[in-house]
């Protein structure tokens, strides 16, 4: 896998992380806890605004759940 590939991926998975906390569906103590991570990721994986740009075609739950055979 390429590094840019990584990339977008960790980028998806931040999308997952944000959506989750903008649709109110975690605690206090969840968000604060997912903006670390968010952080944390961010940091691991060298992410600068420019690699917000990536906009994958699939939200990356859709593509977990179809890769899995799992319904909706």
């Amino acid at each position: 896998m390429s590094e840019g590939d990584e990339k977008n991926m960790v980028v998806s998975f931040i999308q997952f992380i944000r959506q989750k906390v903008s649709a109110n569906q975690c605690t206090d103590d969840q968000v604060e806890g997912l903006e670390v991570a968010v952080q944390c990721l961010e940091a691991a994986f060298s992410l600068t605004d420019a690699n917000y740009a990536f906009q994958p075609s699939k939200p990356l739950i859709e593509i977990f759940r179809s890769a899995e055979g799992l319904a909706e």
